[in-house]
């Protein structure tokens, strides 16, 4: 990796990064502009969705957001309280046409009455959709607890109250929030993507010069805390503590992170999660101004009490007293990892994470330790602010920016620190087990793909004829997750999650380095005995009633895997997998490794269902549907997806201002693939929501039958471009026995495939009540 920075003529600091190896290229402007400068709450949330409409330059389908749409790739934006984001991330050798979109309507957005209406509408409609969302909620509540600046307090999400009726004066406000901020000395263009630094600094110079010249003068805004503690009735069980950090270094805010979420033995995670406290553990740059940061440590207690979060308050703080008596080497190592994790991330998410979060420290120098002890003594120190939230707590009615809230505000209190017989373990050095011989069993049946270098990956696949249930994979996760903190501070990955709906084990590392992790694995899984499996039910449950709770159309979402596989096991009695990398001596280690593991398959392809109609139960007011139709993961099924994609948007979300939610995509999910519609909206009733599917449907007949050969070779071409899977990608590809992609696709091909797919019958799930 290459990174070169300067600053153009008109004031734009560019930031550019070339990796050479990456087969995605990624773009993102930050704009020192958020919901604390503000006229009106919520303007600078509506100004960011209407950078996304027509522009000077680029109108209707050639917008950013439906280009980028068409071509495969993925967009953005975010607001936060003192800095906005656009990006996007497409194949390499698009970034330009991308960045010009992107400059243009940074530069020239039209912000027309009509488009303001709308998206004005659109933001109402989000605002409900937040309403019952715990972590919006218990962000608000933490905000206000804030002494200053006075900023904090207001309503940001906007609504169609804060907005009014006077469109004229909207418009006018927006222009004025536009012409002060969104000048080139107010804002950095980041590009990066595997062209050479200096393609991407003339790509950067031909576009970032047509961004107006300016600079934006905004006064300190400096956080102070009110010295409160609050109790928040929520779906979510948790322990928050916040410290307001001046003059911050993001990179010390990663590497604690790292050490927070760390699982291994002896860990503050592993051994919270032994005293049946907590069950896991983020770090969250809640609020963050040009002076100070407002960091949130939140633990998901298994018990919403005040004795259990005194507990976890208490270890806490004698954990960050023992790390700052940890030596260099500790540092290093945790550092090593972060890094590690930071380089497997998409181009786009490492640019989302410079600009909106934190990166790694480069180095362990004397600069950096001053700055982390002087972090970690200020942790150690009682929190600045406190929350307890949970089902069972009671509060007044409370209005938090435009939220209602359940809380109880109260003085805050100092927390003892725990006994000092409390030991937490912190590694240094890559930790080695012995390797024990191979067992003397006949090797299973284990798929092989060489592939050069000397990292493999193993995939694991539990019960692959039912796929296994939420409360089988919860459980596996649970008996393995300290196992898999100790894997990575040996440099393997272990890692145990669904992948479209779909729970797999896959262990990733040098070869030698895999195989005792893989003999403790097998162990591991040998041992587990009803009870352990038992033990996955309380958090597959927790996620349902979290689901009810939460986004409507989310809960649809995570309903959709039990709907197409109804005979998931709860137990795996049955694996089948695949080794990528290695040569033969490896693969026929690792193969009679696994001969202990009951039930070994060839890969077998999953049990098809008849298609069916469900009615998944939300709290949320707006009507939510979801259908998939089950289709071949074939090219031309997938084309046609992704040209319904644009389309769909624009005339649900833009035409007919359905709601906030307006989806379409080729989906995968438990074993099927298939294109995917969802829909929520505050005021559409149900049957309107079906009916809207259809029109879209019908109308897109004659707009298809217009696509020629070369449309439809570009679009080949983006989908070709976006091929390359992970190896867990490949192996549910192989056990769903998805055929070869077509090498050529035909207007013909794509309108038969259109036709058919009007006469299939799909899952259809909503949460509208069964009468």
């Amino acid at each position: 990796m290459q990174r070169a920075s300067e600053r153009l003529v008109n004031g734009l600091r560019i930031e550019l990064i070339s990796t050479p190896a990456a087969q995605q290229a990624a773009a993102l402007i930050s704009v020192e502009c958020g919901s604390f400068h503000e006229p009106i709450p919520g303007l600078a949330h509506l100004l960011e969705h209407l950078l996304f409409a027509d522009s000077t330059h680029f109108r209707q389908q050639q917008r950013l957001m439906p280009w980028v749409q068409g071509q495969q790739g993925q967009l953005n934006a975010s607001t936060h309280a003192c800095r906005s984001a656009f990006f996007f991330e497409v194949a390499a050798d698009q970034l330009e046409a991308g960045v010009a979109r992107l400059t243009d309507m940074m530069a020239h957005p039209l912000l027309q009455q009509s488009d303001i209406r709308r998206e004005a509408q659109v933001i109402d409609a989000e605002c409900q959709l937040l309403q019952k969302e715990s972590r919006t909620q218990a962000a608000a509540a933490l905000t206000s607890m804030l002494a200053a600046p006075a900023e904090a307090q207001r309503f940001q999400v906007g609504s169609a109250a804060t907005f009014g009726d006077d469109l004229p004066a909207l418009q006018a406000a927006l222009r004025q929030l536009h012409q002060r901020y969104y000048v080139a000395g107010n804002m950095t263009l980041w590009l990066q993507g595997p062209h050479s630094l200096e393609t991407l600094r003339q790509l950067a110079q031909r576009y970032g010069t047509l961004l107006p010249a300016g600079q934006a003068e905004t006064p300190p805004l400096c956080m102070q805390a009110s010295g409160a503690s609050q109790r928040l009735r929520s779906a979510s069980s948790a322990l928050r503590l916040g410290w307001i950090v001046a003059d911050a270094d993001a990179a010390t805010f990663s590497l604690l992170r790292q050490l927070i979420v760390d699982e291994a033995s002896g860990s503050l995670l592993a051994q919270l999660r032994d005293c049946q406290l907590c069950q896991a553990i983020a770090l969250d740059l809640t609020i963050v101004t040009p002076q100070t940061t407002l960091i949130v440590v939140d633990f998901s207690l298994l018990n919403a009490t005040d004795d259990a979060a005194t507990q976890v308050e208490s270890l806490f703080y004698r954990w960050v007293q023992q790390l700052m008596q940890q030596p260099d080497a500790v540092l290093q190592h945790y550092a090593a990892l972060d890094r590690t994790v930071f380089s497997a991330l998409s181009p786009l998410r490492q640019l989302r994470a410079r600009v909106l979060d934190c990166v790694p420290p480069a180095s362990i120098d004397e600069a950096f330790l001053t700055r982390w002890q002087a972090l970690l003594h200020q942790c150690q120190a009682a929190s600045h602010l406190r929350q307890l939230s949970g089902e069972n707590i009671t509060g007044a009615p409370t209005l938090c920016q435009g939220f209602a809230l359940s809380l109880t505000t109260l003085p805050l209190s100092a927390v003892p620190m725990a006994d000092a017989d409390a030991h937490f373990v912190f590694f240094s050095a890559p930790q080695n087990r012995a390797t024990t011989e191979a067992p003397g069993g006949v090797p299973v049946a284990l798929a092989h793909q060489p592939q050069n270098g000397e990292e493999v990956t193993l995939v694991l696949h539990p019960a692959p004829e039912t796929g296994l249930a939420n409360c089988g994979g919860e459980a596996l996760r649970m008996a393995l997750r300290t196992l898999a903190g100790d894997a990575r501070h040996a440099g393997v990955n272990l890692c145990i999650e669904p992948e479209q709906g779909v729970w797999l084990l896959s262990l990733r590392g040098q070869g030698d380095a895999l195989l005792p992790v893989l003999d403790a694995l097998s162990a591991r899984l040998l041992a587990m005995q009803e009870p352990h499996w038992q033990a996955g039910r309380a958090p597959a449950e927790l996620a349902v009633r979290q689901a009810h709770d939460g986004i409507a159309i989310r809960a649809l979402l995570a309903a959709l895997p039990e709907a197409l596989q109804p005979q998931a096991a709860d137990v795996s009695d049955s694996w089948s997998g695949m080794l990528v990398g290695g040569d033969a001596w490896l693969h026929q280690a690792i193969a009679r490794r696994l001969s202990p593991l009951p039930g070994w398959h060839h890969p077998v392809h999953p049990a098809r269902h008849a298609a069916v109609a469900r009615s998944v139960a939300t709290s949320s007011r707006d009507r939510a549907i979801l259908l998939f139709c089950p289709v071949p993961a074939s090219a031309r099924w997938q084309l046609l997806a992704q040209i319904y994609e644009p389309h769909f948007f624009q005339q649900l979300r833009v035409e007919r201002q359905v709601g906030y939610v307006v989806s379409c995509r080729f989906h995968y999910c438990a074993g099927e693939s298939g294109i995917l519609f969802a829909l929520q909206s505050p005021n559409w009733e149900y049957a309107a929501l079906w009916q809207a599917i259809e029109d879209f449907l019908h109308a897109m007949t004659p707009l298809l039958g217009e696509v020629n050969a070369q449309q439809l070779d570009e679009h080949y071409q983006a989908l070709m471009a976006r091929a390359e899977e992970s190896v867990r990608l490949r192996w549910l590809a192989a056990w769903r026995g998805d055929v070869e992609r077509e090498n050529r696709v035909t207007p013909d091909d794509l309108l038969a495939a259109h036709r058919q797919l009007q006469q299939l019958t799909g899952w259809r799930l909503s949460n509208q009540p069964v009468a």
